[in-house]
C-alpha cells in the first residue's frame, strides 16, 4: 500500500512539473522575452543584477563570462532571455536590472569577446528595473517601441 502511496504521490509530483513547464513555454510568466520585429536576425547579450544598485553601463564589460546570450530570430515568437523560478510580479524587485546588448547577427558571429566589447557596435542597450519588466509584461520589444521610451535605452527613441 505504501508503494502506491508513493508512486501516486510522485506522478503528481510529476504532473505538477510537467503543467508548469508548458505555462512558462507558452508565455512571459516566469522570466524575460524578447521579440525581434526587425528585419534582420539579432543576438542578445544579457546581464542580471540582483539586489544590487541599478547599474547603467552602455559598454560590455572585458569578462564574458558575466552575460548570457541568446539568438533571436526575426518574427513574432518570443524568446526567453532570462528564467526564473518565480512568477515575474513576485520575483522582479525596483531595484533589480537587466541589461540587455543587442547586435545583429553578421556583427557578432565570429567575433572574439575582446572584438566585440572594442567595437562598440551594439544597435540597442536596454538597462530595465523590476519595474520596467512588469510594465512591459515580461516582453522587451525589438526595435524599441513607444513602450520603453521612457525607460532606460541607447540610443533613446527618436535617436
Amino acid at each position: 500500500m505504501k508503494k502506491i502511496h508513493f508512486k501516486i504521490v510522485l506522478l503528481t509530483l510529476f504532473v505538477s512539473v510537467l503543467s508548469s513547464c508548458h505555462e512558462w513555454l507558452e508565455g512571459c510568466k516566469y522570466g524575460v522575452e524578447m521579440k525581434n520585429t526587425s528585419t534582420s536576425e539579432i543576438y542578445a547579450l544579457y546581464r542580471y543584477r540582483y539586489k544590487h544598485e541599478y547599474i547603467c553601463d552602455n559598454h560590455l564589460t572585458l569578462d564574458s563570462s558575466m552575460y548570457e546570450k541568446t539568438q533571436i530570430p526575426v518574427g513574432d515568437k518570443k524568446t526567453v532571455l532570462y528564467v526564473s523560478g518565480f512568477n515575474s510580479d513576485e520575483f522582479w524587485k525596483s531595484t533589480d536590472t537587466i541589461s540587455i546588448f543587442v547586435f545583429l547577427k553578421e556583427e557578432f558571429e565570429g567575433k572574439t569577446w575582446t572584438q566585440l566589447v572594442d567595437s562598440g557596435k551594439s544597435l540597442q542597450v536596454y538597462h530595465l528595473s523590476g519595474d520596467d519588466i512588469r510594465r512591459l509584461g515580461s516582453c522587451v520589444p525589438f526595435p524599441p517601441t513607444g513602450a520603453v521610451c521612457d525607460m532606460v535605452i541607447d540610443p533613446s527613441c527618436g535617436e
